[in-house]
């Protein structure tokens, strides 16, 4: 028994020694962008949510409704981030594999540990994978696939026991990289070369990456990982809630025996974030569900983040939730549903200017584009003439102060 012992011993420590042996890249200049390729375009249809930057060094970014100085295109910025990704993918190619032979799938309940994996062909995800850091703040995992990689429809990348979407690397070789809809992803997605993508309502903590091929995108969400130290503290569900004009925030920390509290953030831009207000840790091992309210959210976008503080100053990020308000009172649609192939948009006392007006179906796709000019604050209408099947359908309008709001209609 005792030699049995001592062999499971060496095994482990063989086996750990392999796990930590994964080294990461340093991505240098191209961790600045959620979205870059060396070499094709960027596009979006639908509504999406992109933080921070958007990046390509030789082709057009088009279809985002972006701040200014999120994009950079085909200048000395994007010349040295396309050297920092080629350099970083060689250096992923390199990696010496622990796990040589994984199958094709990746998912359906499977959990992966820290290390480099090797599959030798066109893969996907099925379900949920999760991926558990054993709780190693800065366990590696570097996932490379020879072949196209496409996440399935609603599959989704779950992290536990301390494991960072930045930490996590996907180095698929000479195939695209194609995220179904609805699927939750996580980490640095590279393809070399391949066109990238993600379907509608599909969600990216991490970046998306290519070093030549074209990166297009459907009314996602998608902001890069934030890294910071290993607490003991574990956070296992972060949520919001609109209640009438507010907004509660909901989480559940477990471990919280020396944790000092959560600062909760906000944010308009999801670029510079403000304090809040704080809550006091329970100082209890077992889950404990935490809710806070804000009773004035800001006019146009709020996005939202936990800011998780030990006792020994030590901090990590939580990820970044974002809710809309409707920042123009003035605009309703009568009569809802539509009918005789037009909108009816009624205007009551907004302010003068210029404004931009989308029409989107359900899947986010645009339908419709109209500018008009309000030369004064009394009530207006306007009749948008529409041909279009019926269905559900989204108008977003863009105010001159660069807020925006969204109404949903019925096309009967």
């Amino acid at each position: 028994m005792k030699n049995l012992a001592i062999f499971f011993t060496a095994v482990s420590l063989i086996l750990f020694s392999a796990f930590i042996s994964a080294q990461a890249p340093d991505l240098k200049t191209a961790a600045n962008f959620v979205f870059f390729t060396t070499t094709g375009a960027v596009s979006n249809t639908g509504t999406s949510f992109v933080t921070p930057r958007i990046g390509t060094n030789n082709g057009a970014i088009t279809g985002f409704d972006l701040l200014p100085g999120q994009t950079e295109s085909g200048n000395s910025i994007t010349a040295e981030a396309a050297a920092d990704l080629q350099d970083a993918y060689n250096l992923l190619k390199l990696s010496e594999q622990t796990f040589p032979t994984h199958a094709a799938i990746l998912g359906n309940g499977e959990t992966l540990l820290p290390g480099t994996y090797l599959i030798a062909e066109a893969s996907s995800i099925e379900g949920n994978l999760v991926m558990d850091a054993g709780g190693n703040a800065n366990a590696i995992f570097i996932i490379k696939i020879e072949g196209a990689f496409s996440p399935g429809p609603s599959s989704q990348v779950i992290l536990t026991g301390g494991a960072l979407a930045c930490n996590i690397y996907w180095a698929v070789e000479g195939g695209a990289i194609a995220m179904a809809a609805s699927s939750k992803m996580k980490g640095n997605f590279i393809a070399n070369p391949g066109a990238v993508s993600m379907a509608a309502s599909s969600s990216l903590e991490g970046r998306l990456l290519s070093t030549t091929g074209a990166i297009s995108v459907d009314g996602v969400t998608a902001a890069i990982p934030v890294c910071s130290a290993l607490l003991p503290l574990i956070l296992t569900d972060f949520t919001l809630q609109k209640q009438g004009n507010a907004v509660v925030l909901l989480w559940t920390g477990k471990d919280e025996h020396s944790f000092a509290g959560y600062e909760l953030q906000r944010s308009q831009d999801g670029f510079i974030f403000n304090s809040i207000g704080f809550v006091v840790s329970s100082g209890d091992t077992g889950p404990v569900n935490y809710q806070w309210t804000d009773q004035q959210p800001l006019p146009a976008m709020s996005f939202y983040r936990l800011k998780m503080i030990d006792r020994d100053g030590k901090f990590t990020l939580s990820h970044v939730l974002f809710v809309s308000q409707n920042p123009l009172t003035g605009f309703s649609i009568f009569p809802n549903p539509v009918s005789a192939g037009q909108v009816q948009l009624q205007m009551a006392s907004v302010p003068k200017g210029n404004y931009q007006m989308r029409i989107y179906n359900e899947a986010g796709i645009r339908m419709k584009e109209l500018d008009i000019k309000i030369g004064n604050e009394t009530v207006n209408i306007i009749t948008v003439p529409l041909r279009l099947s019926a269905g559900f359908y989204f108008l977003v309008i863009h105010d001159p102060g660069g807020s925006r709001q969204a109404m949903k209609f019925i096309m009967k």
